[in-house]
């Protein structure tokens, strides 16, 4: 039962229901005789009746939408089975003379708790009364293997708004009444968001008694905090914060005991092993509780402001959420090429989305939200999560997907913080005309305005009325950062073009390897600096060779990434090509310039470097390498070694080795094999990185005669001069005066 009393509340006469609808001194099951319609919804009715056996009032609920009928029949005999205090009486079940299933229990005059919350807060010692008896209730249940699943304020009943008499309703989670945000969600969620447990949101099939552990944990901390655990404007943001939002601890909302800020933060745990074992174990601990608190413990305790605003630790959060689709069955929990939807796993080694990092949760509904968290850069941060978005896409082209960025606030846990809001309300939000084609099939990522602004030209953003859309990623070697969005110039930079093609000039003057590593911090213009070198050299050199890597963070430590990616744009593979057309690439580029000889070894080792595995049934060279990591290693080199050699004798080359302090250490290891082996070929490496490439990579290169070039910020010259590339004269003196002070020497922090 779900209501303190009668009610006035008249039925509809035009529902098709109403034809089931019983009215005053009709009697049902010749047993039991109608006096009121108590409530009404629209899956079912509440009657106030008269059990003409005992004399005694009944409340009799009769079921409409016959689609429950298995949840309605299941809390029937549920609690025909129970006989405990704290649980609603069961006296009856059946069917009306028209068919419709009822069900009648005790009558209570009272109030459910969300009702008592509204109007009056509970004290310190109300509340651990109230939650010891439902603990105790429940227990009853758990002791007869019934797990209730919907434990939440609306199902407990306070008769005659006594804390020491409460009663537990609606076992079987019928829920035929009153269709709020509050109830069950039929076909998806078993339970009431907000209040249901992480497993339950994922839909999981093995739920147990620690499920309803965590459903108390919720109401009791509410009726200590005043508020409940996890709130959200829209559903999607609730179960993302039931799945990653770690809800404030007691102790930082009041002056609460140790034990029992202890006891709610196990109760509500998203980690299932830490939660007491059932609801018998909750009420132990709540009676010992109850034994200490003094009798003044009556008003409630005086509210402190959260710790975490001010103690905790900052961090970026990115939340990529996409909805639910019935074409793309993708996520499913055993499948072994997709994700790993169990618990707070990151996807499924060997994923396509594994190597993100990503905190990957699948709802029950199939829809999905992922977290990806970082104490670094911004920018990088960003396009991280961009690119694992444009991953998702891939798996998933047909569904919407979003992203958004902000901060949040950490002690130690997982933050998301508003972030997971903005990124429902985005969900949320109609379409309107988009920017895509008409024959558009794959659906671009939505963005928030914050990623928006983060993201620069690598990636493909366009911007559709209010809406801005993340439509691909661009090749990382033709992109340049941007000073408030748009592309500049190169200025402020002439003495380090200068060193950059005194070294190309010594190296194909003299026929010998240099090597020249730029550092700055992010946004100084590293890769505007190799930009502009490179179009210099292209406009006065007849032939030159120029082979590209660049790191990243989502490869960041995976041997040869960077010389991989050196290989693949040379040979023109791109991802995705089968495995036949990466080989046939691989040796296409080799026999342009390898000798006849060595082209099959090396095609061969290459191969292996980039992912295109040739077959080794005839290659003894190759199958024993398989067999031996520190040989295969010592070929992938010679064979790089030997290739690199033989583009030298065709034309000079420049490999540019971009954001070193993303690579590997092989990748590294091979540059100094190269300026040790090779000083006799037109070779320039050309390797940038942040300053924190010395830490990582100590001594790289230094005995191998390495220039470095230290960027240094712009003057204030050169600054003007971008800012007034920029606005042009939309912007007056005193505007450019005040821009060019503020950043710093560093434009790109605008």
């Amino acid at each position: 039962m779900d209501l303190p009393g009668p009610s006035t509340t008249a039925a509809p006469a035009t529902s098709e229901a109403a034809k089931s609808l019983l009215s005053a001194g009709e009697v049902v099951g010749g047993r039991f005789e109608i006096q009121a319609l108590a409530d009404w919804g629209g899956m079912g009715a509440v009657y106030r009746a008269r059990d003409r056996e005992t004399g005694s009032p009944v409340a009799l609920k009769l079921l409409l939408d016959l689609t429950s009928e298995e949840r309605f029949q299941r809390e029937a005999r549920v609690l025909s089975e129970l006989h405990h205090p704290g649980v609603v009486a069961y006296v009856a079940h059946g069917r009306t003379d028209r068919g419709a299933p009822y069900l009648a229990m005790e009558w209570l005059d009272g109030k459910d708790l969300r009702a008592r919350l509204a109007t009056r807060a509970l004290s310190l010692a109300e509340a651990v009364t109230l939650a010891r008896g439902i603990a105790e209730a429940l227990a009853a249940a758990h002791g007869h293997g019934i797990i209730h699943r919907d434990v939440n304020p609306r199902n407990i009943f306070l008769v005659d708004d006594d804390v020491a008499r409460v009663k537990v309703l609606d076992f079987g989670i019928a829920r035929p009444l009153r269709a709020t945000f509050a109830m069950t969600l039929p076909g998806m969620y078993l339970g009431t968001p907000g209040y249901i447990a992480p497993e339950q949101a994922r839909g999981n099939d093995d739920i147990d008694a620690r499920a309803d552990v965590f459903a108390l944990g919720c109401v009791l901390y509410e009726c200590l905090a005043g508020k409940p655990a996890f709130t959200a404007d829209n559903l999607m943001a609730l179960l993302g914060k039931v799945l990653f939002e770690e809800a404030p601890r007691l102790r930082q909302r009041g002056a609460f005991p140790p034990e029992l800020d202890e006891l709610v933060d196990r109760m509500i745990s998203k980690d299932v092993a830490r939660r007491p074992a059932d609801a018998g174990a909750v009420a132990v601990a709540l009676a010992q509780i109850q034994k200490s608190l003094k009798g003044d413990d009556v008003a409630p305790p005086e509210s402190e402001a959260p710790r975490s605003l001010t103690h905790g630790e900052q961090r970026l959060v990115c939340v990529v959420m996409a909805a639910p689709s019935d074409h793309s069955p993708v996520i499913a929990p055993r499948d072994g090429g997709t994700l790993q939807s169990a618990g707070s796993d990151s996807a499924r080694q060997g994923s396509p989305l594994a190597r993100f990092g990503a905190r990957i949760e699948r709802l029950a509904d199939g829809s999905l939200v992922a977290t990806l968290s970082s104490e670094g850069d911004a920018t990088d941060h960003a396009a991280h999560a961009a690119r694992f978005a444009l991953a998702l896409r891939e798996m998933m082209p047909d569904v919407p997907i979003v992203l958004a960025t902000g901060r949040g606030i950490v002690t130690g846990r997982f933050p998301v913080g508003e972030v997971l809001d903005r990124a429902s309300k985005l969900m949320a939000a109609p379409a309107g005309a988009s920017a895509s084609p008409p024959e558009r099939v794959t659906k671009p990522v939505v963005l928030d305005g914050v990623t928006a602004g983060l993201l620069d030209l690598r990636f493909d953003v366009v911007e559709a009325g209010a809406r801005a859309e993340l439509r691909g990623a661009r090749e990382a070697s033709d992109v340049a950062r941007s000073v408030l969005g748009r592309p500049t110039s190169c200025v402020g930079r002439d003495r380090d073009l200068r060193t950059l093609e005194a070294t190309f000039d010594e190296c194909v003057g003299d026929s010998v390897a240099r090597a020249v590593l730029v550092t700055a911090p992010a946004g100084l213009g590293k890769t505007r600096l190799r930009r502009e070198f490179l179009r210099r050299v292209r406009r006065r050199a007849d032939a030159v060779e120029v082979l590209i890597g660049r790191g990243d963070p989502m490869s960041a430590g995976a041997p040869y990434s960077m010389i991989a990616q050196t290989v693949t744009a040379a040979a023109g593979i791109a991802d995705g090509e089968p495995l036949a057309a990466r080989r046939q690439k691989v040796g296409a580029r080799v026999t342009r310039a390898v000798a006849d000889a060595d082209r099959a070894r090396v095609a061969e080792f290459l191969g292996e470097i980039v992912g295109a595995p040739f077959p080794d049934e005839e290659s003894l060279q190759l199958r024993a390498a398989r067999q031996d990591p520190v040989l295969r290693g010592d070929q992938m080199r010679r064979a790089y070694e030997d290739w690199m050699r033989a583009e030298c004798a065709r034309a000079p080359v420049i490999l540019v080795l971009e954001d070193m302090h993303w690579g590997d250490l092989p990748s590294a290891k091979l540059v100094d094999t190269l300026l040790r082996n090779l000083r006799d070929v037109p070779l320039m490496i050309l390797v940038s990185a942040r300053p924190e490439v010395h830490e990582l990579f100590p001594n790289a290169w230094t005995h191998r005669g390495v220039v470095e070039l230290r960027l240094a910020e712009l003057t204030p010259k050169a600054c003007e001069k971008l800012v007034r590339e920029v606005l042009g004269d939309a912007v007056d003196d005193k505007a450019v005066a005040r821009i060019v002070a503020a950043s710093e020497g560093n434009p790109f922090c605008l």
